[in-house]
């Protein structure tokens, strides 16, 4: 993956050595610079990326606000992000131990509801086995 022309030019204004960068340390610098500014960083995806649960689609969640607009614009962006349950689901089939620790704290924090999860959980590991 490369970063753009156009951040691969402001990176090279900001930092003298941002020429000798690889694009992946370039991305790296890029992708950190994008959290510092706005607080977090998304990436896009392929739906094939992970198990996901069916209807997922009619549960996604519109991210919009100040927070998603390009530096010195006020034009703001629009992202889909999965539900909740959604997430917590495909974070479990992945099942790294990053990905159980991130599910618990949103168990903890009780935004989703176990119940829910499980049940997700379980139609989405049957309809991939039956794929």
């Amino acid at each position: 993956m490369c970063a753009t022309d156009e951040d691969a030019c402001r990176l090279r204004e900001v930092s003298p050595i941002a020429g000798f960068l690889t694009d992946a340390q370039r991305l790296a610098v890029i992708r950190w610079e994008r959290e510092q500014l706005h607080g977090f960083f998304m990436d896009g995806v392929a739906e094939t990326t992970a198990v996901l649960p069916a209807g997922r689609r009619d549960r996604l969640v519109r991210v919009s606000g100040p927070a998603t607009a390009l530096a010195g614009t006020s034009v703001e962006n629009v992202g889909w992000c999965l539900s909740p349950e959604d997430l917590c689901v495909a974070r479990l089939c992945a099942n790294r131990d990053k990905d159980r620790v991130f599910v618990g704290a949103l168990l903890d924090a009780g935004p989703v509801d176990p119940e829910t999860v499980q049940d997700a959980k379980t139609a989405a590991r049957s309809r991939r086995a039956a794929e």
